[in-house]
């Protein structure tokens, strides 16, 4: 019945949600790379979508956020920062198109050579999620 389902939902080609998924379902690549990464973690959640698997956690006493490949491949990694902290015109950028919103959280991606930004925002129940690049232009733009 559950393939049914799937089945009729990707015929339609409705948009799938991320799907909560418990630590232990995680695959053993990615749950090893994790805690050698982040062994302090703690207030784990994982998501997995279209085969991402998405880790929201608290480490050093900032939250962050980091997406694997299936094989245990860092995909990319964010932390929390506050918008004060982004360069002026990135932040000028996001609060000019934040118009009606409000800004739930802003991460950045410091590990790479060209990193992102990530923007949260909500407006009554809807959440939609940003990221941009070091210009404050949208790369992508999701309801969650």
């Amino acid at each position: 019945m559950i393939k049914l389902w799937f089945i009729l939902l990707s015929a339609l080609r409705l948009p799938m949600r991320k799907t909560l998924i418990s630590g232990e379902s995680v695959p053993k690549a990615i749950h090893h790379k994790f805690f050698r990464l982040y062994p302090a973690a703690y207030n784990i959640s994982w998501c997995v979508y279209k085969g991402i698997y998405d880790a929201r956690f608290v480490a050093n006493d900032q939250s962050a956020q980091t997406f694997f490949k299936p094989n245990g491949e860092v995909h990319k990694q964010f932390k929390v920062t506050d918008i004060a902290r982004l360069p002026r015109n990135i932040a000028m950028k996001i609060i000019q198109g934040a118009q009606g919103y409000a800004i739930v959280d802003v991460l950045v991606d410091e590990y790479h050579n060209n990193p992102k930004y990530k923007i949260t925002f909500r407006k009554e129940k809807t959440l939609i999620e940003t990221e941009c690049d070091t210009q404050g232009n949208i790369i992508s733009k999701s309801v969650i």
